[in-house]
């Protein structure tokens, strides 16, 4: 398996923190949605790295794939 991007890891932790584990799930979710939560990730992260934060991956969390 392929290790996900932190905007991808970051929009699926988004749409669930809005919309609660719902389906289709994130691995069955199309790219045109994905995209939009990618989108919204890509906003909180940098507005986080403005006030100091940072967002990393722990290895080996076992959420790859």
């Amino acid at each position: 398996m392929s290790e996900r991007s932190i905007e991808d890891r970051m929009g699926e932790a988004l749409r669930i923190s809005r919309l609660g584990l719902i389906r289709p799930v994130w691995a069955d979710l199309g790219e045109v949605k994905k995209a939009e939560w990618r989108q919204a990730a890509v906003f909180v992260i940098s507005a986080m790295e403005l006030r100091g934060l940072k967002v990393v991956v722990e290895e080996g969390d076992k959420t790859d794939g």
